[in-house]
């Protein structure tokens, strides 16, 4: 598992990397540099998760960095007592504010793909007007929370399956399109992704785009 996190294009200290190498043993695995520029306040944490459970922020504070806040709508988190429901314009607000007033180094961002899957061409009933509305507008506040935090002078990793016709969306081709966004595609096998069924446990190849 590989996380960068750049900040601009232009200073060496304007940069964060999480490094994992191999699995998840070993205290040293994790590199920490300077993300905030001199003229940003510093950040509260060194990572958090939007539309995400608690994954990465309970993996990195096992490699002394400060976790943070993890926003879904569907997983309760420990630290608030209750989940964040992201399709509330007074949910999306907290987040916001959050983001400003405490700040985090790095933001993962993973809005639900569901919709936007390749698999919805073998759906026989397919996807409703209101999923649809639904997805498109996670998708939408992930892309504005990514510009949110680079305007903060702080990093974001957006990802989403390689296939996924969210990448036609206009809020993210908007993204891609901005001269401070770097992307890169991997193979998550290459990461030991599994899945297992009948036959036995193995490698999963989905194939991903990552923003930062």
């Amino acid at each position: 598992m590989v996380l960068v996190a750049a900040g601009s294009e232009t200073g060496s200290q304007n940069y964060m990397v999480l490094v994992a190498a191999g699995s998840e043993t070993g205290s040293q695995n994790y590199i920490r540099g300077p993300l905030s520029p001199g003229g940003a306040s510093a950040a509260k944490y060194d990572i958090s998760e939007l539309y995400s459970p608690v994954r990465m922020t309970r993996l990195l504070e096992k490699r002394g960095l400060r976790g943070g806040w993890s926003f879904d709508c569907h997983h309760v988190y420990p630290r608030s007592g209750g989940n964040c429901d992201l399709q509330k314009n007074q949910a999306r607000g907290a987040v916001e504010k959050l983001l400003k007033e405490e700040g985090s180094e790095v933001l993962t961002v993973s809005p639900p793909c569901t919709v936007f899957s390749n698999l919805q061409r073998m759906n026989p009933v397919g996807v409703s007007a209101q999923e649809w509305a639904n997805g498109c507008k996670m998708l939408e506040h992930a892309a504005a929370t990514c510009k949110l935090q680079m305007n903060l002078g702080r990093g974001f990793i957006f990802e989403h399956p390689l296939n996924a016709t969210s990448w036609q969306q206009e809020c993210l081709a908007n993204l891609m399109q901005d001269k401070r966004v770097y992307t890169t595609e991997v193979h998550m096998c290459a990461y030991d992704l599994k899945a297992t069924d009948e036959k036995g446990e193995g490698l999963v190849m989905k194939p991903t785009r990552v923003l930062t």
